[in-house]
Parts: C-alpha cells; structure tokens; sequence
C-alpha cells in the first residue's frame, strides 16, 4: 500500500531516503528512548543548544558587534547572506580602514543617498539574515519538538504495550485462579457429597439392622404368640379331651354276661369303674343277634362312650338300632 505523507515525514530522524514512514523506525527509537531514560530520558538536547550557541555567535560576530564597533555593511555588490561571514569580514575591516584614511573627504548628495541606500541594503540583509535565523532556529525547534513527541509516543506506545501485557497476565493468571478455587470447589462438593451419600447408606444400613432387628422381634413374637396359642389350644383340647372324656365316664354303660361263668360281667365291670366310668352295671344277657364280645350302643350321641369303651376293654363297636338299653350295651362272651 502507498504511503501516504503527514507531518511527521519532516522529521528528518525518522525518514529514510526511500521515503519509509517513521513507524518503521519505531523499534529503533523505543531503543533510543530506553538508552536516552538511562542518561536522563527523552530526546538529547546538546545539538540543540550547540545548534543555538553557533547561532548566537553567528548573529554577534555578524551584526551586534559591528554595531557596536560603528563598522560598516558592505555595499549592494558585496557578498551576502550565501557567503560565510569569514569572507564578508575582511571588507568591513576595509570599509573601516578607507574611511579612517579619508576621514576629511567631503561628502555630496549622491555618497550620501549611495550611503543611505547602502545602510537600507544593510538593513535589509539583516533582517533577512535575522528572519533566516529565526525561520532555522523555529525549524530547529519544530524538529526537536518533533522528535520529542515520537519519542514520547514510543515511549507510551511501549508502555501501553507493557501494561496490556502486564494486564493480559494478570487477567491470566486471575482466571487461573478463578479455575483453581472452582477445581478446589468442585473436588470440595464432591467430597462433600460423596460424605453425604456415605452417611445416607450408613442411615440406610442402620434402618435396616433396625428393621431385621424389629422383623426378627416380630418374628420371636409371633413365634411366641403362636407358640401360646398352641399350648393354648394344647390346652383347650387337653380340657376339651378331659371333659368330653369325663362326659364319655359319665354315660350308662352296662356289662351283660352271655355265659354261665358266674362274674364274668363284674370283671369286665370293674375294668370300667377302674378306668374311669361312673354309670357301670353288670347283668346277664337275654338278647340275641349277637355272638361274640362287641359294644354295642344306638344313639349317635353315644358314639364317643362306646369307642371309648371298646379301646379300653378291646372290643370291636357296633351301633345296632334294635338296642333297647340306654347308654352303652357291652356283651361278653369269655
């Protein structure tokens, strides 16, 4: 891309020949300025003074002090301003010397007006010369100030450049840190969490013994009540057997002999009473249908009795309609 000129292509420092900007130079003068900042920071100033001191002497050497000695300027066709003051020197001594020789030669209208007009001349190239001077000594100082500013803007082009590093690096290692503590947090929650979900199973493993240990209470209680109620109902059918056996004592029972043995039925009589029996006789037996030992008995209510009686004297029961005795009937026969 073209370069396009601005104000600070005057700067002779900071322009090449080949008309490069003065950014290209940037690095070169962030050098400099670092070496000016370990003398004293910025620009050098000796040129400019040395600059100043050689136009002062020139401006004294030039005007003031042929003023002051009333020496005078050279004429229109003497050197000016373009020759060095070294060469315009020795024709003021001249002038001096030509009007000491002559102090007492009459002066006409025409040396005076060609005086005058050389004394304007004079004056002209004085100004010029001054105007020269100061245009140089303004360029002078435009160049300094100039240069002065690049290097101040170098400066604070390297010191920005300084402090967005510094901050980019402090932003970084902020976000570091930011990463680290939420790391810390992290492995924090976790640990946390991971304690919370242990005591959660440790609950749960106490809920359970808890609850095998009221389980297994339930369990020896229920064994307990079923155990209770089966010695109850052990119980209940033991009184249940006691009384209906006191029940099965207690119905008629009669012993009727069928042989002509004499106290074959008070045997089998006694054998009742020795059991249990309550209601028992002995008598001789006038039926018939039967023959051989049996208990017999009619009723279905007597049932039970002449069961019982049949085990104790070992007899087969048979329940027989036609059995006119109430209670149980027991026929032997031997």
């Amino acid at each position: 891309m073209p370069h396009t000129p601005d104000r600070f292509d005057d700067v002779p420092e900071y322009t090449d020949q080949h008309g490069a900007h003065r950014e290209s130079f940037a690095p070169a003068a962030a050098g400099a300025g670092a070496t000016a900042a370990g003398t004293g920071g910025g620009f050098p100033k000796w040129p400019l003074v040395a600059a100043a001191v050689l136009l002062l002497g020139s401006l004294f050497l030039g005007f003031l002090l042929p003023r002051l000695t009333g020496s005078q300027q050279p004429e229109a066709g003497s050197p000016t301003t373009g020759q060095s003051q070294t060469e315009a020197a020795p024709s003021a001594s001249e002038r001096d010397a030509t009007d000491t020789a002559a102090p007492a030669a009459p002066t006409t209208d025409a040396d005076a007006a060609a005086q005058s007009s050389r004394a304007a001349e004079a004056e002209r190239s004085r100004a010029a010369e001054q105007s020269r001077a100061a245009e140089q000594s303004r360029a002078a100082a435009q160049q300094a100030q100039a240069a002065d500013r690049a290097a101040e803007r170098s400066r604070a082009a390297v010191q920005s450049r300084a402090a967005a590093s510094s901050s980019a690096a402090a932003r970084s290692a902020q976000a570091q840190a930011e990463r680290r503590a939420a790391a810390a947090e992290s492995s924090q929650a976790a640990a946390r969490s991971a304690e919370a979900e242990a005591s959660r199973r440790a609950a749960a493993a106490q809920s359970s013994q808890a609850a095998a240990r009221s389980a297994q209470a339930e369990a020896s209680r229920r064994a307990a009540a079923a155990e209770s109620s089966s010695a109850a109902a052990r119980s209940a059918r033991a009184e249940a057997n006691r009384r209906e056996a006191a029940a099965v004592r207690r119905v008629p029972v009669t012993v009727y002999n069928a042989t002509r043995v004499n106290g074959l039925a008070a045997g089998y009589a006694q054998r009742l009473r020795d059991a249990g029996h309550t209601n028992v006789q002995a008598q001789n037996w006038r039926g018939f249908g039967v023959t051989q030992s049996t208990v017999l008995y009619n009723r279905a209510a007597d049932r039970q009795a002449a069961e019982a009686t049949g085990r104790q004297l070992g007899l087969p029961v048979v329940q027989t309609p036609n059995l006119q005795v109430p209670g149980v009937a027991v026929v032997v026969f031997g």
